[in-house]
C-alpha cells in the first residue's frame, strides 16, 4: 500500500496547467461500496475566500454527478503518464454500465472518512464543497465558449472545493 504524506497546498511545486490539462485528474465522490469516478482535464487551483481551493466541473448526465451532489467531499487524484490507459477507460465508460474499478485495476482507498482516492495516485486533493452552480449560457461574455462547448445546452456544474487535505505519494 502506498504511503502518502500530507503536504501544505502552498508547498505544491507543480505546473497546474500541465497537471490538470495534460496529465488529467480523476474526480471521485462517494463512500466505500457506493462511489464513482471520472477523468477530467478542466479545472483549476488557487485561493478564493481566503482559502486554498480547487475547482472542477461535471456534466449532470455523468454518473459521477449524482455522487458529487450527495457527498460533502470530492477528491481529485493525479497519476502521471503511466496510468493514461486507465484514465482513458474511466473517462469514456460509465459506472452505470460497467464496473470500471474492476476493469481498470486501480485500488480505491477509504481511509479518510467520506473520501475515496487511489493507491496508485501520486497526488491527491481532498476537497469540501464550498460552492456549486451550473454554467448558464446567457452569462458567458464570450459567446464562442457556449457555442463551441455547449451546443446541446448540457452545461457543466462548477464545484469550488476548499482543499482540506493534500496528499503526496512517498
Amino acid at each position: 500500500m502506498t504511503q502518502f504524506e500530507k503536504i501544505d497546498p502552498k508547498s505544491l511545486n507543480e505546473n497546474v496547467f500541465r497537471l490538470i490539462g495534460d496529465e488529467w485528474m480523476l474526480i471521485s465522490a462517494g463512500v466505500e461500496g457506493n462511489f464513482n469516478c471520472m477523468t477530467a482535464s478542466w479545472g483549476g487551483m488557487g485561493v478564493l475566500w481566503s482559502r486554498p481551493t480547487a475547482a472542477c466541473v461535471i456534466r449532470p448526465q455523468r454518473h459521477t454527478f449524482e455522487f458529487a451532489e450527495k457527498n460533502e467531499l470530492i477528491t481529485l487524484s493525479f497519476f502521471g503518464g503511466d496510468k493514461r490507459s486507465e484514465l482513458n477507460l474511466l473517462g469514456s465508460k460509465s459506472g452505470r454500465d460497467i464496473d470500471k474499478m474492476h476493469i481498470c485495476g486501480l485500488t480505491p482507498r477509504f481511509d479518510i472518512p467520506g473520501a475515496v482516492y487511489y493507491d496508485e495516485a501520486r497526488l491527491v486533493i481532498i476537497g469540501r464543497k464550498l460552492y456549486a452552480d451550473t454554467f448558464k449560457n446567457e452569462n458567458f461574455t464570450d459567446k464562442s465558449v457556449p457555442a463551441q462547448h455547449y451546443g446541446s445546452g448540457d452545461t457543466h456544474m462548477l464545484y469550488i472545493l476548499e482543499i482540506k487535505s493534500m496528499l503526496a505519494a512517498q
